[in-house]
C-alpha cells in the first residue's frame, strides 16, 4: 500500500492539527494560493504531501494538459491548451520557482470550448512530438496539429470536417505504452436521434461499443483499462479482455459516485505498473482512486481544478485551476 494511504489521524493531537489545516486551506484567499508554511506543516503530518509548488499565470483556464517533447530538445515540456484558444508550453528545473513559459504562446483561430480530445504523436523522422487538439466550431469538427517551427515558435495546421449525422462528444486520452491487441482509440458518439454510445477500437482493429445515456465529462484509458466520468456524477470503469469490454474487476458495476461534477480526469502510473485515477470536481475536491475503486486520498483545493497531468518520473502533478493559473506540485511519498 502506498505511503499516502497511511492514517494520519490516529491520535487526538493529529486530528486537531489536521482540522486546523483543513480550515486554513478552505479559508485561503484566491490571490494567495497554497502557502509554503501550509505545505510544510502538512508535510509533517503525512507521508504523502505537497512540499513545494510553482505557479504561473495562463491566458485562460486550462482545459487540457499533456507532456510532450515538442521542440526535440530531449526533455518533455508541458503543453497547456486553454479555453480561449491559446496554447502554452512550459518548462521547469529542479529549483522551486523554476516553472516558466518555454515558447511563445500560440493563438488558435477558435477557442477550445469544447475541447473534445488531446493527444501526442511522435514523428518517426525526428526526435520531436506534435500535439493533436480536437474541437468543434460552426457545425464542423476541427483538428489542430501543433508543432515547433525551426525558429522556435509554435505552429499549427488545421483540418476541419462536416459533423454529419454523428457527433463526437469526447476522444479518450491515452496513457501508458501500447500492447499487442490493446486499446488504440476510445470515443463517445451521439447520433441525430440523441442515442449515445461508447466506441472503442483496438490495435488489431477489433471494435466494441456500449450504449451511453448521459453527457461525458472525462474519458481516459490505457491499453486495457478505461474510465468514464459523466454528468450523473458517476465514474464507470471497464477492462478490455479478449476483444470484449467488461466491468473492471473490483470497481462498482453501477459506477462510483463523486462529490460534484468531474472537471478533470487523469491517470498516474505507479512503481508497480498499476494505475491510480485522479479526479477533480466542481466542488473543489481532488480525489485519488485505486483500480479497485477504493478512495485513497481526498483533499479540498482552494480553486476548481480544470486540468491534471502527472509527471510520474519526478513525482509531481501539474494542476490547471479555474482562476487561470497553472501549478506544479512536488509530491512526497509518491506511489
Amino acid at each position: 500500500m502506498p505511503n499516502f494511504c497511511q492514517d494520519i489521524t490516529q491520535s487526538t493531537h493529529l486530528r486537531a492539527q489536521l482540522k486546523q489545516l483543513v480550515q486554513e486551506w478552505n479559508a485561503l484567499e484566491s490571490s494567495r494560493g497554497v502557502t509554503d508554511s501550509f505545505l510544510t506543516r502538512l508535510a509533517q503530518l503525512s507521508h504523502y504531501s505537497m512540499l513545494s509548488q510553482d505557479s504561473v499565470p495562463l491566458s485562460a483556464p486550462a482545459c487540457g494538459l499533456l507532456l510532450a517533447d515538442i521542440d526535440g530538445n530531449g526533455q518533455a515540456e508541458l503543453v497547456a491548451a486553454c479555453q480561449d484558444g491559446q496554447v502554452h508550453t512550459l518548462s521547469w528545473g529542479e529549483d522551486a520557482g523554476s516553472l516558466t513559459h518555454h515558447l511563445p504562446p500560440l493563438s488558435l483561430p477558435t477557442d477550445l470550448r469544447p475541447l473534445i480530445g488531446l493527444h501526442t504523436q511522435s514523428l518517426s523522422f525526428e526526435n520531436t512530438q506534435t500535439v493533436q487538439l480536437f474541437t468543434r466550431a460552426q457545425q464542423r469538427d476541427i483538428r489542430y496539429e501543433i508543432y515547433c517551427t525551426p525558429d522556435g515558435h509554435l505552429g499549427q495546421q488545421q483540418r476541419s470536417y462536416p459533423t454529419g449525422n454523428t457527433l463526437t462528444l469526447a476522444l479518450g486520452q491515452s496513457f501508458g505504452p501500447p500492447t499487442p491487441g490493446g486499446l488504440r482509440d476510445a470515443r463517445l458518439l451521439i447520433d441525430q436521434t440523441g442515442q449515445g454510445r461508447l466506441e472503442i477500437v483496438s490495435l488489431l482493429e477489433q471494435k466494441a461499443s456500449l450504449p451511453f445515456h448521459s453527457h461525458p465529462l472525462g474519458l481516459v484509458h490505457t491499453a486495457n483499462r478505461l474510465w468514464l466520468a459523466d454528468s450523473c456524477e458517476i465514474i464507470r470503469a471497464w477492462q478490455w479482455d479478449g476483444g470484449q469490454l467488461q466491468n473492471l474487476a473490483g470497481w462498482p458495476a453501477a459506477g462510483l459516485s463523486t462529490d460534484g461534477a468531474v472537471t478533470a480526469l487523469s491517470l498516474w502510473r505507479t512503481a508497480d505498473a498499476s494505475w491510480l485515477l485522479l479526479a477533480a470536481t466542481n466542488e473543489r475536491w481532488l480525489m485519488v482512486y485505486a483500480e479497485t475503486g477504493v478512495e485513497l486520498i481526498r483533499m479540498r483545493c482552494p480553486h476548481v481544478i480544470t486540468a491534471i497531468v502527472a509527471q510520474e518520473t519526478e513525482g509531481a502533478l501539474f494542476l490547471g485551476f479555474d482562476n487561470a493559473t497553472l501549478t506544479r506540485v512536488q509530491v512526497m511519498g509518491a506511489p
